[in-house]
């Protein structure tokens, strides 16, 4: 695949402190509905455990020729051990760290992470999700049916802590019912003076 466009990069640097940001204050939201007890989180998986499904969903996709690109952002467990380990087995994983492992946050880890991307296209994944076997071959299937797009993101299915679940289908219902009121795909331009359109980062 071709390089990933350096006047593209430039545009996702420079708006991914906004994005991060936002997530940021939605993750800060249900902390605090948790803490006023509004909202039950119970536990989920650890996070070793939770990176390795997603790396399994990643090497298990029909499509075969992609770059992994996973980024660590000053963790405390052994998931860098984990993610090593999956590094020496597939050269199309690797694995970045800030420098002294610092915890730099969101906007810093993400920067980081587009700056080592070597692929015409980008695919975010939080080190919860999971992606189905044929993402990518589908996501490539609608760029070479409209080779104009610049930007795809797609439905989610929540899974896991069942009080976040509820809260976040909510949230996407109502997300989703904009979106489909046109026709796709198109200009969303319009739509992001109104309103963040994208349903989550992971998509």
């Amino acid at each position: 695949m071709n390089n990933f466009s350096e006047d593209l990069k430039k545009v996702l640097l420079a708006g991914i402190g906004a994005v991060a940001t936002t997530i940021e204050k939605s993750k800060d939201v249900v902390d605090e509905l948790v803490k006023k007890g509004e909202l039950t989180v119970e536990q989920g998986k650890a996070l070793n455990e939770e990176i390795k499904e997603t790396i399994e969903s990643v090497i298990s996709q029909t499509y075969t020729n992609w770059e992994m690109i996973i980024l660590d952002d000053g963790s405390k467990d052994n998931s860098v051990d984990v993610i090593r380990n999956y590094c020496l087995k597939d050269s199309r994983i690797k694995l970045y760290q800030h420098h002294n492992n610092e915890n730099k946050g969101l906007a810093e880890t993400l920067k980081l992470g587009i700056e080592k991307a070597n692929g015409s296209w980008l695919v975010f994944l939080e080190s919860d999700d999971t992606i189905t076997p044929n993402y990518i071959e589908k996501k490539l299937d609608v760029i070479e049916k409209n080779p104009d797009i610049k930007f795809i993101f797609n439905d989610v299915n929540c899974f896991g802590d069942s009080g976040r679940v509820k809260e976040m289908e909510k949230y996407f219902i109502s997300q989703k019912s904009k979106i489909i009121q046109n026709p796709n795909p198109r200009n969303f331009l319009c739509d992001f003076e109104e309103f963040n359109i994208i349903p989550t980062f992971s998509t």
